[in-house]
């Protein structure tokens, strides 16, 4: 005697996929705290709000890799996201020159055609923040999805 197991296959295999889903879309939230939050800026006329990085966060649209298939993809499309993440080197900003510079410096208002930049340590927090986020997200999901509701 056989047994069918193929609606319990399909059945298992509609659930690992929601509670993928699921994960998914939580992960913005749990990345969000980890992200580097920048300083307000000392100069008065300046529009810098911290916190562009972390609202940057956000989940993509599924997508497809040579058929296998991932709820979403998790991103922070901003450039401070890898500036943070993986530092930069001494530059000029701007690179160019052509535009005038004005900032806050040592209490007064300054202008400058470009400025050397010392460049910024990497902190590394992209990679470290996402396994955390999707191990978390992806354990509270399995927890939640009952078998029965796909």
């Amino acid at each position: 005697m056989t047994a069918d197991a193929s609606r319990l296959r399909d059945g298992l295999a509609r659930w690992a996929l929601q509670v993928q889903t699921d994960a998914v879309e939580a992960m913005p939230d749990l990345i969000r705290p980890s992200a580097p939050l920048g300083k307000p800026s000392e100069d008065p006329e300046s529009s810098y709000v911290p916190g562009a990085l972390r609202a940057a966060i956000a989940v993509t649209s599924p997508v497809s890799n040579g058929g296998t298939r991932f709820p979403g993809r998790v991103s922070a499309p901003v450039p401070q996201a890898v500036y943070t993440d993986r530092g930069t080197e001494p530059h000029r900003i701007p690179k160019d020159g052509v535009k005038l510079l004005r900032f806050p410096w040592r209490g007064a208002i300054v202008y400058r055609m470009h400025v050397d930049h010392p460049g910024t340590t990497a902190q590394n927090w992209w990679e470290p923040a996402v396994r955390a986020a999707y191990t978390q997200a992806l354990l509270a999901a399995a927890v939640d999805r009952e078998l029965s509701t796909v």
